[in-house]
């Protein structure tokens, strides 16, 4: 863990994008990591949430995390949203997933809840996860996945850039072909359909209609489940013009009950198969095989004249069919035929006819199935090769046959013909990679790493697997083919489906035909359990390419055969032992045949696990020249190997070879000879073989034994004996428990010969065996590093004595670490007071107790225990497992053994937090105490680098920027380094409302602290400033804004004094006037006042400002002249203050000019206070913005309103009363104020979309007696509330929306609506043009309730969904039954028109 943390230093826009490829849980864990990664996840471009595991009690809490993710930066774009959610519906989810796909969504993947609940009746009904509307006119979204979610019909659909939808299981409520008609560029469309109960029984829903020009790709997934409706999903399927279609893959049977087979469907069938008849490449199932010849009998399948390419699966007893069937193919060149054998297929089965294709076209066959060579078997195969004239290739592939009966050459015999061996498997990428091209992926500031040499990015990719690597295609132009030049592949195709082999090899072929000059130095393969034909070509290829690393894990897949189970192998290729770029080579569960010549000239690591050895290793590895490292693991299942002489013996022999390790397993039956010179270190697991034989191992440093030598006859005792002269050269040895137990078996027929040169030993010893310590210690007479792990058992005998010392413990152990349970009773610790009492020169005894209960152990008890020990070495030092220092040196010499060292140093870490605070063993001489210093201060070794603090300056800012400024003043105490950074940060962040009135000193403190941020480095900038003042005015504050304008601020958002003082019992605003350059800023952008004063500049010239948002502001100057100024403004929010007394005094300031031609959006804010009837207005507003689109005029703050050239009016959101006074309405008989009305509604009649309150319905209704309301031609979707006593004036209000098609309608009660209340009056749109009514009113089932439900019921002649939301009822007293029969009973003038009732938040549809 040494060095620099480089990638923290990265800038923060690239540690995002890296942070973006993660799940969000553990995006947010990284917040941890220090400082600068606190708050580094909320920037993140994108969400990957798994709500399944949260529970009921934390709902609260995740919804706030949701939210504050989502209001961090409101302005940037989520790209890539991923929600999994839990079994149960969360209240408000799906209102965050409208607010995210506001943010941009690019690429959205939701899989909903299928939760269900109980109805009265004790019926489970599903509640669903309705999606929201806005995710039907999104204009970001490319890619779309949901699952189990539901669909509302929005009333309109507009999403232009989906290319992608994926929709599994969905509740339809919406028409499949209306969505589709909204997406004019969509390339590729899944389906799954659900057990809908609702979508299956409305007859508007027995259709689903696939109705699109851009459309390229379409599937629908197999069912996850038994279904009543049978396997096939839809009972009728009907095709129109695909003049484009290239693949087709059926598995249906066109029949209408599962398992069935009834009547088909004669002119269904006939119609589909002309629908697909240009099709070039055909996949069929055997059902849909039977569904075809059933339909022969009645009707001649059409003629397929493209198909060149056929993948079939027949049942042996329709094999008759097959000529009739290939005669529908005339220029057919492919087939793959699998033959699915049955005891129903018949003997006597002739295949005579000859379709014209098997004579004249078809070049090669693949024939998959049961291998039999008897007499009369083989038809299809005889078959092919009589008739077919121009066959090229014919190829077997069994899908079962016994090896032990089926001899290779009796196959040969009987048809020389390719054949592909059964064990070939093949292998697909990991994931499903998105094809997204050409988005738009940068986030805030510049894409830094896009900016790097693409031989640097391609280097960066060749880390991730390949799946992730093709991913970032998606990120931009820049992306798109980087992934084909990566030089490597990481390939995980065990997600691969079986029916995806083509795509998957497609995709293969794509990467490995993009740039075949260069070279795939890496490629890592892990296959699935079942082969893919054609994939070990692929792998060849790659190995042609230069491939330098090798990695496959392959198929362990298993078939079936007379009760016995063989194995399916991968066979690598024969180029592979030929490679002349390999380095590293790794093989799990392969398959190695002979390839003749084996010739490896770089090869260095070779890695090979349960491989199916077809050839020798000897003759494998001497064509190795210059191999160091070999690890095997055999398969002990391998019934060939282990079944075949020649492979009784594993000969490693190699000059080069350095280290040699074998893995754990069981069986053995197999002898493991090494005969290598140069080797190093070797490490040998469990018994995998029944003999192990040395030769020339001269150069042996290190061995790991773990060997039991199985047997204890004499030929093991020489085979021992053998084997233990043969590394007697080691100088670092690990054994284990049952190897010490075969040499202790060992030592009672022979010696054990002497280890000179061993200096380092680690040993396992199970108690009972103790006593053979001294005898084993006395063959390492050199021995200078002992490490004893000590296993206690209950056969361990309290008797046990050490008394005999070997050579080494009296002259030469100097260092010995005990690992062993720690026990203090009398007569224990025998291995410590033994050390203790007979090593003359040991240095270091360290006692790592492996177990021990600290509630029985007193600490000083075992320091006083130990102490009392006898000490024959008067220099020894006895340590609990010394401090952090010392373990390292300790390790320092054995580094390499990476487990043992782990294991050691927890052990020490657990000991030292027990023992911290014990005083050290001393012996006699002892000046250096140093295990003391450290158990008393353990903190003193923990310090490391702060690498925070190693970051560059600039970066440090950009974090300090993101604090309050107050927050980045404190970080100046941590270091020198931090003294004065936040100097240099580019923003304030100032709230001034914690300064006391009349703390005078410390004002003048804070004045002066400003002064010093602003006088350090005057020339850098600014970018951003938010002040909060407090109720009192600063003095000189306005010129230090002035000053901070001055620096090229970016965002200015300053909130002054709201403070009145009193004269002659008369109260007057002391107000914050912003400084004069303000209105000249050439870098402003966004603007944000509140409660500030604006005086006349004489000139305004703001060129950036795009954001203005202007609230209860003293005005001294004109908004018509600040607008004027403003040449790119886009938004404007306005909230007057009614208590400016000077603005209403002065009639220059009774008129309010909106003139700006580049503004897209104007809002009036509602007050923040309740106004009573004698607050005053005296104010006009006056709107002229040609380029407005969205206009929302609030709670009256105007008492005259006058709009002009609104032409480019989409959305408009009315909460007015044409005002008068407040708590006052206007008389309609006034003409000035009809006048008034009249134009105001003129002039917004283009608009599309209106919503407006109740307050305004009021208004407009009054106006109707006077005057006539004007006609909204191009409304087609309005949301309004009415009180239930204004009812009778919606039939009169509908008259004005002609082409009306989407209604919302509000209805509050209230008990003046009168009883005799007769919606007779039917509009234009309601007759003609209305499709959707959604009304939102109190459920009451009484006869004479329900007015307006029943009058769109009844006179809607094209409504196609009326929706009933309850805005409050009783469950208890309103039965679903109830509410479905009272609903039912209502006329209805238009038959298909579909009614949903929603319960409260959740749609239920009865």
């Amino acid at each position: 863990m040494s060095g620099r943390d480089r990638i923290s230093e990265l800038p923060e826009s690239l540690l995002t994008q890296i942070l973006s490829y993660l799940p969000t849980e553990q995006s947010v864990q990284t917040s941890v990591l220090s400082k600068r990664w606190e708050n580094v996840y909320l920037s993140v471009p994108g969400l990957d949430l798994n709500c399944s595991v949260i529970r009921d009690e934390v709902i609260l809490s995740f919804l706030s995390f949701i939210d504050k993710l989502l209001e961090f930066s409101p302005e940037s774009s989520l790209f890539k949203v991923k929600v999994q959610c839990r079994g149960m519906l969360i209240d408000g989810f799906s209102d965050r997933i409208g607010t995210v796909i506001d943010r941009g969504t690019q690429h959205l993947d939701v899989v909903s809840s299928t939760d269900y609940y109980e109805d009265s009746f004790g019926h489970a009904l599903p509640g669903v996860d309705f999606m929201p509307m806005n995710l039907y006119t999104s204009k970001a979204l490319v890619y779309l996945k949901l699952s189990s979610s539901g669909l509302g019909d929005p009333g309109f659909v507009f999403m232009p850039c989906l290319r992608f939808l994926h929709l599994e299981e969905i509740k339809w409520r919406v028409h499949l072909e209306k969505v589709l008609s909204g997406c004019p560029v969509l390339e590729k469309l899944t389906l799954d359909l659900d057990d809908d109960d609702y979508a299956r029984t409305d007859e508007e829903f027995m259709v689903m209609r696939v109705r699109s020009q851009s459309l390229k790709r379409f599937s629908v997934l197999p069912l996850r489940q038994h279904m009543s409706l049978g396997d096939d999903q839809f009972d009728s399927i009907v095709v129109k013009n695909l003049s484009s279609l290239l693949v087709v893959e059926l598995d249906i049977k066109f029949f209408v009950k599962l398992a069935c087979f009834l009547i088909l469907w004669t002119n269904e069938i006939r119609e589909f198969l002309d629908g697909i008849s240009s099709v070039g490449h055909m996949i069929i199932s055997g059902m849909t095989v039977h569904a075809f010849e059933h339909y022969s009998k009645a009707g001649i399948i059409p003629k397929f004249n493209n198909l060149s390419r056929l993948e079939a699966v027949f049942h042996g007893k329709l094999l008759q069919f097959l000529p009739a069937f290939l005669e529908c193919c005339p220029n057919l060149k492919h087939l793959i035929l699998k033959v699915v054998h049955s005891e129903e297929m018949d003997e006597g089965l002739e295949l005579a006819d000859v379709p014209q294709c098997v004579s004249s076209s078809l070049e090669c066959v693949e024939i998959q199935e049961k291998l039999e060579l008897e007499e009369g078997k083989m038809k299809a195969t005889s078959y092919f090769l009589g008739n077919s004239a121009v066959l090229k290739k014919l190829i077997l592939s069994p899908t079962a046959y016994d090896p032990r009966n089926v001899a290779e050459s009796e196959i040969w015999r009987r048809c020389e013909i390719v054949i592909r061996a059964m064990e070939e498997v093949v292998i697909t990428p990991a994931g499903d990679a998105n094809p997204i091209h050409g988005s738009s992926f940068v986030m805030s500031g510049r894409d830094r790493i896009s900016e790097l040499p693409e031989s640097l990015l391609t280097q960066i990719l060749s880390y991730l697997p390949t799946n992730q690597s093709v991913q970032t295609s998606v990120l931009s132009t820049r992306w798109k083919n980087l992934y084909l030049s990566v030089p490597g592949l990481d390939l995980n195709c065990s997600f691969i489906r079986y029916d995806a082999d083509e795509v998957f090899l497609t995709f293969i072929d794509k990467l490995l035909e993009f740039s075949p000059e260069s070279s795939l130095f890496t490629v890592k393969v892990k296959c699935r359990d079942t082969m893919i034909d054609g994939f070990k070509d692929r792998i060849g290829t790659m190995i042609n390419r230069g491939t330098q690393h090798l990695d496959v894990e392959s198929s362990i897949y298993y078939f079936e055969d007379d009760n016995s189970l063989y194995p399916i192998v991968d066979m690598m290729p024969m180029n592979l032992l030929t490679s002349r770029t390999l380095f590293y080579l790794k093989l799990s569960s392969s398959g190695l045949m002979d390839p003749g010549f084996v010739y490896m000239p770089c090869l260095k690591f070779m890695h090979l696990e349960e491989v199916k050895w077809r050839v020798h290793l000897e003759k494998l590895l001497s064509g190795c020249p210059v191999l160091e490292e070999l690890t095997l693991l055999r398969d002990m299942d391998d019934d060939y190997a282990i079944g075949n002489d020649e492979f009784g013996v594993m000969l490693v022999r190699s000059q080069s070879l350095k280290r040699f390790s074998w893995d754990y397993h069981s069986r053995v039956e197999c002898t493991l000879e090494i005969d290598a010179p140069g080797l190093e270190h070797m490490s040998l697991g469990d018994d995998q073989f029944d003999s192990i034989v040395v030769k020339n191992l001269s150069s042996l440093f290190f061995v790991k034994v773990g060997v039991l030598f199985n047997t204890w006859n004499v030929s093991k005792s020489n085979e021992i004996r053998e084997f233990l002269n043969g590394i007697l050269s080691v100088r670092d040895m690990i054994i284990f428990g049952m190897t010490v137990h075969a040499f202790e078996h060992y030592s009672k027929a022979g010696i054990i010969p002497k280890f000179n040169n061993l200096s380092r030993l680690q040993v396992v010893f199970h108690g009972k065996l103790l006593q053979f310590l001294p005898a084993f210690l006395e063959c390492c007479p050199n021995l200078k590093h002992l490490v004893l792990k000590i296993v206690h058992s209950e056969e361990m005998e309290e008797g046990l004595e050490l008394t005999d010392v070997p050579r080494c413990v009296s002259s030469t152990l100097e260092c010995v670490e005990i690992q062993e349970k720690l026990e203090l009773g009398e007569g224990k610790m025998k291995a410590t007071s033994y050390f203790l009492a007979n090593s003359a020169v040991l240095k270091k005894l360290i006692l790592s107790p492996t177990a021990y209960d600290p509630r029985n152990v007193v600490e000083s008890e075992i320091w006083e225990k130990v102490n009392k020990l006898t000490k024959r070495s008067t220099g020894c030092m006895a340590a609990a497992a010394a401090g952090t220092c010392q373990l390292k040196r300790m390790l320092h010499h054995r580094s390499r053994l990476a487990t043992s060292s782990v294991f050691r140093q927890r052990k020490v870490i657990t000991f030292l937090s027990r023992f911290r605070s014990l005083p050290p063993i001393e012996s006699a001489g002892d000046s250096n105490p140093i295990h003391g210093e450290f158990l008393r201060n353990p903190h003193r070794v923990m310090s490391g680098i702060d690498r925070i603090s190693e970051l560059p300056e600039s970066l440090l800012t950009q974090i300090l920027s993101f604090l309050p400024s107050k927050q980045s003043v404190q970080t100046s105490v941590l270091s020198t380094r931090w003294k004065n950074l936040y100097l240099n940060v580019p923003g304030l962040d100032l709230n001034l409302s914690a300064i006391p009135y009349d703390a005078d000193e410390m004002l003048l403190s804070f004045l002066s602290f400003i002064d010093k941020l602003l006088e350090s480095s005057p020339e850098s900038k600014l970018f951003k400033v938010k002040v909060k003042c407090r109720d009192t005015m600063i003095d000189g504050f306005r010129d230090r804004i002035g000053i901070m304008i001055d620096r090229g601020t970016q965002h200015l958002d300053v909130e002054s004094s709201t403070y009145d003082i009193e004269d002659d019992s008369f109260h007057h605003p002391c107000v914050d006037f912003m400084p004069m350059n303000l209105y000249t800023s050439k870098t402003l952008v966004y603007l944000k006042l509140t409660s500030s004063g604006l005086d006349d500049p004489g000139f305004v010239f703001m060129p950036c400002l795009k954001f203005m948002h202007l609230e209860e502001v003293k005005w001294r100057v004109h908004l018509e002249k600040l607008l004027s100024g403003c040449p790119v403004l886009e938004e404007l929010a306005l909230l007057r203050d009614l208590d400016d007394d000077y603005a209403v005094a002065y009639d220059e300031f009774t008129v309010m000019r909106v003139r700006a031609q580049s503004l897209k959006r104007f809002r009036v804010l509602p007050l923040r206070q309740v106004r009573d009837c004698r607050s005053r207005v005296n104010c006009t507003l006056e709107i002229d913005a040609p380029g407005l689109k969205h206009m929302s005029l609030g709670e009256d703050q105007f008492d005259s309103i006058v709009v002009k050239n609104l032409t480019s009016l989409l959305v408009v959101e009315l909460d007015i009363k044409f005002f008068v006074k407040f708590g006052v309405i206007f008389n309609p008989w006034n003409l000035a104020k009809s006048n008034e009305i009249r134009d105001f509604l003129n002039g917004i009649s283009s608009v599309r979309h209106m919503i407006i309150s109740a307050k305004t319905v009021k208004a407009l209704e009054y106006y109707s007696q006077a005057e006539m309301i004007p006609k909204f031609n191009n409304l087609s979707r309005l949301q309004a509330m009415f009180h239930s006593n204004l009812l009778q004036f919606l039939p009169a209000f509908l008259e004005c929306f002609p082409n009306l098609k989407h209604l919302v309608l509000k209805v509050v009660h209230s008990e003046e609506m009168g009883e005799g209340l007769e919606l007779t009056d039917v509009p234009r749109c309601v007759s003609s043009t209305l499709e959707c009514v959604e009304i939102q009113e109190k459920l009451e089932l009484e006869e004479g309730k329900m007015k307006a439900t029943s009058y769109f019921l009844g006179n809607s002649a094209v409504l196609k969904k009326l929706i009933l939301s309850p805005t409050t009822y009783d469950p208890r007293d309103v039965l679903e039954s109830e509410t479905w029969e009272k609903v039912n009973k209502l006329t209805k003038r238009s038959t298909g028109c579909e009614i949903i009732i929603r319960a409260m938040k959740e749609v239920v549809i009865i």
